[in-house]
């Protein structure tokens, strides 16, 4: 996880907001008062009617096709604007997250990278007595950390040696290899009687003194179970059920593992992540090399409302590493047999105060037509009708150095330009539709989805930054 290697790398996506009437006021029911009367020429014509179960379009951009789009309307009749704020990741939100993981009681470790070489060395002799302890039954102490910990040993140089002020946690550390600083941070807990590490990791400029986030991806925190569990391989999808013929049935229940994934997500307060999908952990038995399923890898992604702030489907997580998501804001929970493995935080908004309970938005007719003259450009598809879904939910976007979750209308990506030559009707509830377009209800403003690439890896999402 503190490698950046192999991660997506990040496409920003500029959004352009165009309120006319925003004040800048701090009265909340000014602020209020001001979204509500946004028109933007549209004259109130978006009244909260009825949204069709589908429609047809005609892009401008491709006027060969057909496109037939489902309607996904759940929650448009109760759309709000929502003020958000941008969470601050400093020694005491490091602290408070420890106290509610570990119960209060952690030690904070320095970050790896100015570590000397006895306390390196130290750690390693603690993970090989742990490791020979887990082989007991037939287990494996994490070897994620034992291969971090053996490349800072391969590594180290003594120049970056340092040591933590008293009473802090958070410390800037320079990542050579990629040039770029980092805030890091480094504590060890129990939970449920394991041992675990929380990580925390932040780009704070790269060598030039930028801000871009072009190295890569990093989960905000991250905790990672030391001992004991079974050598994680990957993660299929539970759709592909052929697999339980060759490895059998999964040793962990599914019931169970859902139901930790969620306390944890409830004693940390971060119940308003919903599950968007799931995976099936691979793993091998360290001593007959055994094959077997042991537990599971939970997507839980941002909701408003119960609507997920996510820009693709239900989908499956991928059959690599899974350290991917089509969504701005999300937590991927590891669960096995034992209890929880891993979990990665991607989080970065408080959702605050409702600024309108009743905005006023352009028509879906209106949606429309700017999706119709949106240039949207499909890859190579030989249909000539293609299928797609249009869907309510909500994206932070920022107004005036303010940040607001705002409703919007997300067009997902046909089915058959995705898939191509894979595409057969059976798959359609197998894969994911991407987001490719979002229309803002308020104003019509537009906004576009980026991707790395084209295959099941989905390139990170920034909107704002």
């Amino acid at each position: 996880m503190n490698k950046l290697k192999g991660f997506a790398l990040i496409l920003g996506c500029a959004v352009s907001l165009m309120f006319t009437a925003c004040g800048k006021t701090e009265n909340k029911e000014k602020v209020s008062e001001d979204f509500n009367n946004l028109q933007n020429g549209y004259n109130n014509e978006g009244e909260k009617t009825s949204i069709p179960e589908s429609v047809s379009l005609k892009l401008n951009s491709l006027p060969d096709k057909t496109i037939v789009a489902n309607v996904d309307a759940t929650g448009y009749q109760n759309a709000r604007i929502y003020s958000a704020e941008e969470i601050v990741f400093d020694d005491d939100y490091i602290k408070s997250f420890a106290d509610k993981l570990f119960s209060g009681s952690y030690e904070v470790k320095k970050p790896i990278e100015i570590c000397s070489y006895d306390e390196l060395s130290q750690e390693w002799d603690y993970l090989m007595q742990l490791n020979a302890d887990a082989h007991e039954d037939n287990m494996f102490c994490s070897p994620e950390y034992r291969t971090i910990i053996d490349e800072a040993l391969v590594d180290f140089n003594d120049e970056n040696v340092s040591t933590l002020d008293d009473g802090t946690i958070i410390k800037q550390v320079y990542d050579k290899e990629n040039g770029c600083y980092f805030d890091k941070a480094r504590l060890k807990g129990t939970m449920d009687d394991m041992e675990y590490i929380l990580n925390y990791a932040s780009l704070v400029k790269n060598d030039d003194g930028t801000r871009s986030e072009i190295y890569g991806e990093v989960p905000v925190l991250s905790i990672s179970r030391l001992s004991p569990g079974y050598r994680f391989i990957s993660v299929y999808s539970p759709d592909f059920t052929a697999l339980d013929t060759i490895y059998g049935e999964n040793v962990c229940s599914e019931e169970d593992a859902r139901a930790q994934a969620e306390q944890l997500l409830r004693v940390l307060g971060l119940s308003e992540y919903i599950e968007n999908a799931y995976s099936e952990r691979y793993c091998i038995d360290y001593n007959d090399e055994k094959e077997l399923y042991d537990g599971y890898r939970f997507l839980f992604v941002k909701s408003i409302d119960g609507i997920p702030c996510c820009f693709s489907d239900n989908y499956e997580i991928g059959a690599s590493d899974g350290q991917v998501s089509s969504a701005e804001e999300y937590i991927l929970i590891d669960v096995d047999h034992l209890g929880i493995v891993s979990a990665d935080f991607y989080i970065r908004y408080n959702t605050l105060d409702v600024l309108s309970e009743k905005p006023s938005t352009i028509s879906f007719d209106k949606v429309i037509e700017i999706a119709e003259n949106s240039n949207l450009i499909f890859m190579y598809s030989e249909n000539d009708t293609l299928n797609m879904t249009i869907q309510f939910t909500y994206a932070p976007l920022k107004q005036d150095g303010r940040y607001v979750y705002m409703p919007v209308w997300k067009l997902l990506e046909p089915v058959e330009v995705y898939m191509g030559a894979h595409y057969t009707e059976n798959t359609i509830s197998s894969y994911p539709n991407r987001a490719m377009l979002g229309i803002n209800m308020i104003d019509g403003t537009t906004f576009q989805y980026p991707f790395t690439s084209y295959s099941f890896q989905f390139g990170y999402l920034s909107l704002v930054w």
